[in-house]
């Protein structure tokens, strides 16, 4: 048999292509779309309690510099919100 140069990429191209299609009507056709949906909406939840966790607390970001260590009060307020006096 004879082939062209694009009858190979073609014939791939038609293969692949309804497969794609024939998986993306499967998908909505036996609810995976809703399936995928509540995963990711549960994914991404799970996803923020974690950085939620990692976050500084207020009193830290108060107290330490961006390397974590004790910062000087470099103006009044600072000094203020620092300082130990009741």
């Amino acid at each position: 048999m004879i082939y062209r140069r694009w009858s190979l990429l073609s014939s791939t191209v038609a293969i692949w292509g309804g497969a794609a299609a024939a998986g993306i009507a499967a998908s909505y056709l036996f609810g995976g779309k809703e399936k995928l949906e509540d995963y990711m909406l549960h994914e991404g939840d799970r996803l923020r309690q974690q950085d939620k966790a990692t976050w500084p607390t207020p009193m830290d970001r108060e107290r330490k510099g961006p390397r974590g260590k004790t910062k000087r009060a470099s103006h009044f307020h600072d000094f203020i919100k620092t300082s130990t006096m009741p």
